[in-house]
This record gives structure tokens, C-alpha cells and sequence, in this order.
């Protein structure tokens, strides 16, 4: 097997050992809840899994720690089950972590140092094993035994077993087997571990033959004694399913299946092995997903400039058959004009007819006489006739035209939408980890809380999932904090001891909503208020704010009612970052509170990002695209309907008034403005009303014209050149076009919030300028986003707000768009420009050169570090490394 193709096997084995460690961490949790044979079972099948496949896949240090988790978990069921202590439960999690953070260096390359294993690792597992004991012989055969009515040996040779034949299959139908004998070796070892597991003594002898004669084979018999041994272990498989343990064959022979076996049984097994899975699954680079998710984005402004000029060329045949029509129309009046003035002037024209002799006594009524004007007029009225056909064939043609680009429209959206759901991922992958994370803050800081967790297997786009990996978390980690209270608070008050805290996603249209619950003690919008006036705020613009302007005060940077900071959500850090990170993919969250009995966050994102259907509106000669999901309605706009109300227009919808904003007198501009000539003619040509449906109140729109829907691809644009407050990308239309994509929400506070009266939150960052501390930022760049994931969330538990670049090249240019920063902790290793070229630019750039770099690197050699120093690194940590110093060294850096 070549290098390459073992390296990706392997790779895939990593991403089944993370599925793995997973379903043991909820596992785990379980158990320390309600502890059950069941949920045992499968913390043991999972840990057995692990242990055998690491094993085989050469991951020595992976392997041994799940064998010695698996005794643990085998010690434990032995003693009836019973529920582990607190203790022992976070030993079990502790364990658990090292298992993903092993997983992590083998995805990365990384090397992991001997001290991390000595003084973290080690210590964990010595400590599971002097409180729980070592596996007895009699624990370690019977451990996996039939009870509470479950058999387990059918069903871990219908899965278990079943997963190594078919890798072997797959080595053996690879065209390069140089690995094949050290495969094969490997699964006898494995299955003969298994038999003697299970008790099954003549499965296990008959690997141990196995393993004999596969290692005495010489290598141009090898392939034909390995495809007798995987027959060999079908035939025992099907017998063990089958029930037929007696029968099992103790030595690799051409033995037919016994006929005896159920059919069904040796059907399924023959199917298995012969029929390709249909859930295989194909890796794919995310730098070749996001390329093609561009060539799709091209392919829909393509298909919609195809649409134009469809349309465009109807419009030209149509004006064309109207053009022949008045031509015809044209020479039918000239030769009747021309015959009424031949026979008033007889003479003229007789004396220009050319006509045999013989026509000369018959008088001109008698007999037509035609002249050269009649034969051109009638060349007109034949080259019309053919024009005419002409426009006739192209018009049949151009219909056929449109049917395929319908078919292409139809084909290509179905492409779009199955590439959609190929780059989309379920909501699982992102909230799997918070119930672990919940039980460590439960251990930590004495609360009790259950996280209710609906809806996870929504899909969204990788994108969206990924940037909402620190809004969710941070809204878990506030509920927690400032919402979850003590149990004896909570009893006091008529609640149950144990908070709850549910996360539910649905789908809505082409948005999925994500609610974030607690049943804590609210938000009291008194405390936000007295928190205000403390900065510097008008207290009678406070006395008339409404509830959602206050609230929206939560979402700006270093505001806080809290009276402490904690190690778990400092002073204001965390919420600005959900706003900032909502408004990255187009998203909106809104909250609903009430004092004592609970907080919810309702977060409102796209299923994709690439593109949206939007309708086009004109006002003051701009073009703007609204998204279709915001519109309610639209109308002709009728002035008689217009009402006066003290605060300013409204107009009647459906019965009740609804405020009106004239849009024209919101865009100003500095020069003349002219109507867009647009190919598409407007679907309402007058003035038009927009109704805005948004946080379930509506608003009216006034525009000067408006389009239908329609389907447009989305961009953003380059950091130096900032979209104006209320616009978060930009619409590319069918013509190459680019127009403004509306903001909805910041659009609606943009525009109704009075030009005499600022903001609150305006007001707020006015005030807080000189009333509120600033946070300390640091850029943290490295190449792998769990690194950055980690970091990030390290450095905000410890009150820093952090900025984050994938490379040096994009954390240049993060600098040079206006990012100001205290630090900057940099990976070495990373594509476009690695840690020593971004260390080189910064010192040769008076604007960074006095921002302290951090190193903070696998690669702990005295020449990669002696290098940084050289360039100027102000520290240098090599992975893994201690936290505390990496934070007093931080702390040191920005305060000297």
C-alpha cells in the first residue's frame, strides 16, 4: 500500500477515533447521572473500538490509554454498577481529554512530549486505577457477557468484525499489497483478543492458525492464503451469527458455508461483503468545497445574465415583428396613394408603361398597367414576407432557447441545492461538547444544571457553524453565570435545586432559528439603566428608552451590570463578540427576559451563505437589496393613506397603523442621482411600500420603485472599504451590477432613530471612551482553528478580548485594515507567510514594530527558538505548554 494511501486511512481512522471519544464522553456523563448495564455496554464497545483500530492503525499511545480506560469501565460495571462518585466521574472525563487531545496531535503532526504524558497524563490514569482496582481474569471474561437480555456477540460480529473484514477487503482489492501481511497479522491478533473476550475458544484458536500460517507464507502465496483466511473468518462469522458455535471451524480450510445456516443470515453477510456501502464517505479539502461553492456563486450570476439576455432578445423580436408590420403597413399606403395619382394623371403614366404593343386599346381601367414603382413596391412587399419568416424562425428558436435555459435553471439549482447539503453539517458537531463543559462548571463552582439539547441534527453551512461556535458558547457560559443561581438561592425562591438551560434549533423558511434558555433570574432592566446613567448617559433618555434598547446595550463592548468579575465570563467580554459575529454571516439575535424566572436568546442565521434571494428597490436614484425573508408584503404606496401620529407617519395594514419611513429622506448624497436603467422592468413602476416583518413588529417602506425576487449571489467586500452601518455585503446582479445587501436590522435602528436623538448604544460608546476600563486585545494566529478555538477561549476566561488571523499574511492585513492589538501570540509553521515573515514585517513596520510577538509552537529546538529571538520575538513557548506561565508572561508583555 502506498505511503499516501496509508496516510489517508489513517487520516480517516482519526476522524472515526474523534466520533469515537465523543460517543464515550456522553456516554461517561450518563453514567455519572443514571447509571445503567446499557449505557456501560456502550462505553466499553466504544473503548474496545478505539483500543483495536489505534492499535492497527500504528497509534501506540492511543491504543494503550483506551485498554487501560476499558479496565477502568470494566472494574466499574463489575461492582453492580453502582453510580461513581464526583471524583471518580472526573477522573473519567480527564481521561477522556487526553484521549482528544492525542487526537489532536496525530491529525496535526505534532509531536507530543514525553513531559505532558509524565505529569498530566500518567497521574490521571494512576489515579483511576488505585480508586477502582485492576481487572480481575473473571472480570475481563465475563465483562462483555450476555445480561439484562442483550447478546452482545451477534452484535459486535455484525459490526465490530464486520468493520475489520471489509478493511482487509480493501487491502486486498488495493492494486500495491506491501502492507498486507502486517494487516492481516494485525486483525488475527485482534479477533483472536475478541474470542477469548467473548469466550469464544475455537474462534480464538482458529486466529491463532491463522496468524501461523500467514506468517509462514511466503509472499508469492500470501495474497491466496489471506483471501482463504477472510473466507475462512466469513464462514466462522455467519456460523456465530447463525448460533452455531459448535461448529466453528478450528483451522483455515475450502470448507463450503454450511447449508444448515439460515439463508437470510448468509445473505446478508454475502451482501455486505460484495455490495459497496452506500455510506462511505469521500474526504475532500475545504479549500476545493469553497471553491466550488465560488464557481456555483458565478454560475448563478451567469444564469441570471443569461435570463437578461433572453429576455432582452424577446424584446428585440417582438420590436422586430412590430417594425415589419408598420413597413408593410407603410408600402400598402404608398402603392394606394400612387394608384389614386396614376389615374388623375393619365398621361404621366402611360408614358412610362412598359407592356407589349398589344395592350395599347385597352383602356386603363380595362387592363392593370404597372410601372417600376409598382415592381419595387412589390419587392418590398416579398423581402417583408421573408423578414417576416425570418423573425417567425427566430422567434421558434428563441422559444427552444428558453426551454433549455429553463432545463439549465432547473438543473443547476438542483446541483446548488445537493452541493448546499453536501457542505452543510448538523448542529450535533457543535453543541456535542457543551453537556461536558456544563459538567465541569457544575463540578467547578458548585451550581447544579441540565442542559436540554433539540433540534441538533439541523444542518447548516460549515461557515455559519463555525462562527457560531463562540456565540453559542459564550450564551452557555452567561446562562451558567449570571443566570443559573445556587441551589440554595434557587430553593429559596420556590425553585428546583438544578437549573435548566435548554438549546433548541428549528427551521423557518430559509433561516434556522437557535434559542438559548435558562430558567435563572432574568435580566433586570432596572440594573441596566442605573448602569447607563453611571457612564454618562441622559437619565431622561433613560427614563423613555423601551426595554430593547436597553437590552441592546448588553451587546456593546466592556458594558456590564455585573458588580464582579469571574474567571468564567469577565466584565463585558463575550457579548460583544455575539453581535460581531452574528453580523459576520448575516445574522440577528434578539432577547426576551423576565426577573426571576429566566432569560432566552433567540439567534436568527442563514442555512447558507452564498446566495439569497433578495427584491430590488430604488429610491434617490439607489438600488438596494432587501432580503426576501424580511418582506411581508408589497404595495403601491397611496399618499390619501397616510396618518399622523406624534412620533410621525404611519400608514393602515391589515387593520392596524404601522410606521412609515420615507427612504428618500434617509440616503443623501452629494451629487445629482438618476433612475437605474435596469434590463428587468420593475414589477411596481410607482411609488411602492415595502412592509418589513422584523422581531414580529412590521414596518412600511416608501420607496420609488421595485422588482420581483430574485435569486442573487453574495459577496463581501475588502476590509478597506467599509460597507456603511446597516449593509453587510454586497448583490451581484444578472449584468455584473453590484448592489448594497440591506442589513435589516440595523437598517430599521439606523433610519428610525430620530437625527436629534443619538443611539443609545452611540451615546454609550461616547461614554464609555472615558467611564469604562479597556480590555486588553490579543491577535492570535495559527493555521489550525481548533488551536485558535482553544486559545481564544483560554484568553477570554481571562479577560482579554481576542482577535483571530488563520495565517501572517491574514493577520498583516487584519493590522493594516485598523486592528489595533496589546500582543500577538503567533504559530510558526503556517502557509502564505509563516511566524518568522510575520515577525520580520512587524519589526520593519514603525506602526507594529512595538507590539510583543509570542511564539507559541510544536517545534521546540534551540534553532527554531534562537531564530524568533533574533527576530525579535519578546517570548517562546513551545507545545503543549503550562497556561498559568503563558498568562503571566502575557499579562507582563502588555503592562511593562
Amino acid at each position: 500500500m502506498p505511503n499516501e494511501k496509508e496516510n489517508e486511512i489513517r487520516r480517516q481512522f482519526l476522524d472515526e477515533a474523534q466520533e469515537y471519544i465523543t460517543s464515550l464522553e456522553a456516554s461517561i456523563l450518563e453514567i455519572s447521572q443514571t447509571s445503567n448495564a446499557t449505557t456501560i455496554n456502550a462505553a466499553l464497545r466504544v473503548t474496545h473500538s478505539l483500543k483495536g483500530g489505534a492499535a492497527m492503525m500504528g497509534f501506540k499511545l492511543l491504543s494503550e490509554l483506551a485498554h487501560q480506560l476499558e479496565d477502568a469501565l470494566k472494574v466499574f460495571k463489575i461492582n453492580d454498577s453502582t453510580l461513581p462518585d464526583a471524583e471518580t466521574g472526573h477522573l473519567l472525563l480527564l481521561a477522556v481529554s487526553c484521549l482528544y487531545q492525542i487526537v489532536d496531535f496525530e491529525r496535526y503532526g505534532e509531536a507530543i512530549n514525553p513531559t505532558w504524558i509524565s505529569k498530566e497524563v500518567e497521574p490521571i490514569f494512576t489515579a483511576l486505577r488505585s480508586r477502582l482496582g485492576d481487572p480481575q481474569d473473571e472480570t475481563a471474561a465475563s465483562v462483555l457477557s450476555m445480561e439484562n437480555n442483550q447478546d452482545l456477540v451477534p452484535l459486535l460480529f455484525e459490526t465490530e468484525v464486520e468493520e475489520c473484514l471489509q478493511r482487509l477487503e480493501t487491502v486486498l482489492d488495493s492494486p500495491n499489497q506491501s502492507c498486507l501481511r502486517e494487516e492481516a497479522t494485525l486483525l488475527a491478533q485482534e479477533l483472536g483478543g475478541l474470542g477469548e473476550m467473548l469466550q469464544l475458544h475455537d474462534f480464538s484458536q482458529l486466529c491463532d492458525t491463522i496468524e501461523q500460517q500467514i506468517a509462514t507464507a511466503s509472499n508469492d502465496l500470501l495474497i491466496f492464503v489471506t483471501r482463504a483466511a477472510l473466507q475462512t473468518w466469513r464462514r466462522a462469522q455467519v456460523l456465530i451469527l447463525a448460533g452455531q458455535l459448535d461448529q466453528i471451524p478450528l483451522e483455515m480450510d475450502a470448507v463450503e458455508i454450511n447449508p444448515t445456516i439460515p439463508a437470510q443470515v448468509v445473505q446478508t453477510i454475502s451482501a455486505t461483503a460484495d455490495v459497496e456501502d452506500p455510506n462511505t464517505t469521500v474526504r475532500v479539502s475545504l479549500r476545493q468545497l469553497n471553491h466550488l461553492q465560488d464557481l456555483f456563486g458565478e454560475l448563478t450570476i451567469d444564469r441570471n445574465g443569461l435570463d437578461l439576455n433572453l429576455k432582452r432578445l424577446r424584446g428585440l423580436i417582438r420590436q422586430l415583428s412590430q417594425r415589419l408590420q408598420t413597413l408593410q403597413h407603410v408600402n400598402y399606403e404608398l402603392r394606394t396613394v400612387y394608384d389614386s395619382v396614376a389615374l388623375t394623371n393619365a398621361p404621366v403614366a402611360v408614358a412610362s408603361v412598359r407592356s407589349s404593343s398589344l395592350l395599347t386599346e385597352f383602356d386603363r381601367l380595362e387592363m392593370d398597367q404597372y410601372t417600376d414603382i409598382h415592381l419595387l413596391s412589390q419587392q418590398v412587399i416579398e423581402t417583408i414576407v421573408q423578414l417576416q419568416e425570418v423573425a417567425d424562425d427566430l422567434s421558434l428558436g428563441l422559444d427552444e432557447t428558453e426551454q433549455n435555459a429553463r432545463n439549465l435553471t432547473k438543473s443547476s439549482k438542483q446541483l446548488q441545492s445537493g452541493f448546499t447539503r453536501l457542505k452543510m453539517r448538523p448542529l450535533a458537531e457543535l453543541v456535542d461538547r457543551f453537556p461536558r463543559a456544563l459538567h465541569d462548571w457544575c463540578v467547578e463552582y458548585g451550581k447544579q444544571a441540565k442542559l436540554t439539547i433539540t433540534g441538533e441534527s439541523i444542518l447548516l453551512d460549515r461557515s455559519v457553524i463555525e462562527t457560531l461556535q463562540d456565540p453559542l458558547l459564550h450564551l452557555l457560559r452567561n446562562a451558567f453565570d449570571h443566570g443559573i443561581e445556587t441551589p440554595e438561592a434557587r430553593i429559596e425562591r420556590g425553585k428546583s435545586p438544578e437549573g435548566r438551560i435548554e438549546i433548541q434549533a428549528m427551521q423557518q423558511g430559509n433561516r434556522t432559528l437557535i434559542t438559548v434558555r435558562d430558567d435563572g433570574e432574568g435580566i433586570a432592566i432596572d440594573k441596566i439603566r442605573d448602569r447607563a446613567a453611571q457612564i454618562g448617559l441622559d437619565p431622561a433618555l433613560l427614563e423613555v428608552a423601551s426595554e430593547t434598547e436597553l437590552l441592546s446595550l448588553i451587546f456593546e463592548p466592556g458594558f456590564s451590570t455585573s458588580d464582579r468579575v469571574t474567571e468564567l465570563s469577565g466584565r463585558g467580554v463575550g457579548m460583544d463578540v455575539v453581535r460581531t459575529h452574528l453580523q459576520q454571516i448575516r445574522g440577528e439575535i434578539t432577547i426576551n427576559t423576565q426577573v426571576g424566572v429566566g432569560t432566552t436568546f433567540t439567534l436568527s442565521v442563514p442555512a447558507t451563505l452564498s446566495t439569497v434571494r433578495v427584491v430590488l428597490a430604488e429610491s434617490h436614484g439607489m438600488l438596494l437589496a432587501i432580503p426576501s425573508e424580511a418582506i411581508a408584503e408589497v404595495t403601491i404606496f397611496e399618499p390619501e393613506q397616510v396618518i399622523q401620529t406624534g412620533i410621525g407617519e404611519a400608514i393602515e395594514y391589515q387593520g392596524q397603523p404601522i410606521s412609515l419611513i420615507r427612504l428618500q429622506r434617509h440616503l443623501n448624497f452629494n451629487c445629482i442621482r438618476a433612475r437605474h436603467s435596469y434590463e428587468t422592468p420593475p414589477l411596481l413602476h410607482s411609488e411602492s411600500v415595502v412592509i418589513i416583518q422584523q422581531g414580529g413588529k412590521l414596518t412600511a417602506l416608501q420607496v420609488d420603485r421595485c422588482w420581483t425576487d430574485q435569486e442573487v449571489t453574495v459577496r463581501s467586500l475588502s476590509n478597506l472599504l467599509p460597507l456603511p452601518y446597516g449593509f453587510n455585503g454586497c448583490a451581484i446582479l444578472g449584468d455584473g451590477r453590484v448592489v448594497p445587501l440591506v442589513n435589516v436590522p440595523e437598517f430599521l435602528y439606523q433610519v428610525t432613530a430620530p437625527p436629534s436623538q443619538p443611539s443609545l448604544p452611540a451615546l454609550l460608546s461616547a461614554a464609555s471612551s472615558v467611564s469604562l476600563p479597556t480590555l486588553p486585545s490579543v491577535l492570535v494566529v495559527d493555521d489550525s482553528i481548533n488551536v485558535r478555538r482553544f486559545l481564544a477561549l483560554t484568553l477570554s476566561r481571562s479577560g482579554y478580548q481576542v482577535e483571530e488571523a488563520k495565517d501572517g499574511q491574514d493577520a498583516i492585513e487584519r493590522l493594516e485594515a485598523g486592528l489595533a492589538v496589546q500582543a500577538i501570540v503567533c504559530d510558526i509553521e503556517m502557509p502564505r507567510l509563516d511566524g518568522f515573515g510575520l515577525l520580520t514585517k512587524l519589526k520593519a513596520n514603525q506602526k507594529f514594530n512595538h507590539i510583543p510577538v509570542t511564539m507559541l509552537t510544536s517545534r521546540s529546538g534551540d534553532k527554531h527558538r534562537q531564530l524568533a529571538n533574533q527576530l525579535g520575538a519578546a517570548a517562546y513557548f513551545s507545545k503543549p505548554y503550562n497556561e498559568q506561565v503563558l498568562l503571566q508572561t502575557l499579562d507582563h508583555l502588555i503592562h511593562a
